[in-house]
């Protein structure tokens, strides 16, 4: 499968999204016509690229995938995280076999399995399953964990804390921009189809590392809390709002990669996309700003002298043998 840019669009579900964002723009960057589905269009075509296509429609039996699909041949299938995520994927793949659709691209998660005891990764199972048995072509993507899920616990890291369950295990978090990377490879060109791609950041962090690489990008110190994994759930609840089955699955995951059985980097950016994956710091030095202090936003805060102090402080808390991981990256401190 071979889209050439002057054929039919690529249809984008979840356009909006994480993912779905970056992949438009990369689309389009490389000449492929767009379509986009939205329940808010006019929202979306302030977030998109002029040229892309919006319609109105959504995931969900109730929502008509009719006109985004008529012509179609491709499509990227992601959406948030719901409760209902298996029926509402299986029923824009029944939409999308029903309008002729050839291959479906799926964003799905590292784990996904129908066994899994594990929600999030047992919807994601689930929904893989319906694709597969669908009679159509398809690819499944497989992330790790997201190193934009950072954005949504900003208040903490603005006030010096980075909360987990995962001990001292290893994670290589992926930056999403690498993800929709993939993604557009997939839908783009030949020999992805019936394929699980795994994409992982390039480098697996202790989040204990993962805290010391945002104290040297944000200018003050941010300090690995690690918490019980009913500490993890309570406060994912209670603080961040998040629904009580979410958090369950939170922490699960974190006691996976506190086992250390989630430590292994994919080389799939670079074999597909032929460049290195984004590294933890590149993405910090994109999205800087949503982790700063007002006070932080001083001028000269982040200069030498400030800087020092933090990784002194933090080069006392590990031992000789495990530096911290912003040690390679002294050259990039002045960047803003």
């Amino acid at each position: 499968m071979n889209v050439a840019p002057s054929d039919t669009p690529i249809l984008v579900l979840g356009a909006t999204g994480t993912v779905g964002r970056p992949l438009v723009f990369r689309l389009v960057e490389l000449g492929y016509p767009v379509r986009a589905v939205s329940r808010d269009p006019q929202a979306a075509e302030g977030q998109l690229p002029a040229s892309v296509q919006v319609v109105v429609g959504g995931l969900g039996r109730n929502n008509d995938l009719s006109r985004a699909l008529e012509g179609v041949r491709t499509i990227l299938l992601h959406g948030p995280l719901t409760a209902d995520l298996d029926e509402l994927h299986a029923s824009a793949i029944d939409a999308a076999v029903a309008a002729g659709v050839h291959h479906v691209v799926r964003i799905s998660a590292l784990g996904a399995s129908t066994e899994s005891s594990n929600q999030i990764s047992q919807m994601h199972g689930n929904a893989e399953a319906a694709l597969e048995s669908s009679g159509l072509s398809w690819t499944h993507i497989r992330p790790h964990t997201f190193m934009d899920n950072y954005l949504g616990y900003a208040g903490d890291i603005k006030a010096g804390d980075l909360y987990s369950a995962s001990d001292d295990g290893r994670v290589p978090p992926v930056d999403a921009v690498d993800v929709a990377a993939v993604a557009a490879v997939a839908l783009t060109k030949p020999g992805h189809a019936g394929k699980i791609l795994r994409v992982s950041g390039p480098v697996a962090l202790t989040y204990r590392e993962i805290a010391a690489a945002f104290s040297r990008s944000v200018g003050h110190r941010v300090v690995h809390r690690n918490v019980t994994t009913d500490e993890l759930i309570e406060r994912e609840v209670s603080v961040c709002g998040r629904p009580r089955w979410i958090a369950e699955s939170l922490a699960d995951l974190q006691r996976y990669w506190a086992d250390g059985r989630s430590a292994k980097v994919y080389s799939t950016v670079r074999d597909l996309v032929g460049r290195p994956g984004l590294t933890l710091e590149q993405f910090l030095q994109r999205n800087r700003a949503a982790f700063l202090r007002p006070s932080d936003r001083s001028e000269g805060l982040r200069q030498q002298v400030s800087l020092d102090r933090i990784e002194a402080a933090e080069r006392d808390s590990f031992p000789a043998s495990d530096p911290p991981a912003w040690t390679s990256a002294t050259a990039t401190r002045g960047r803003k």
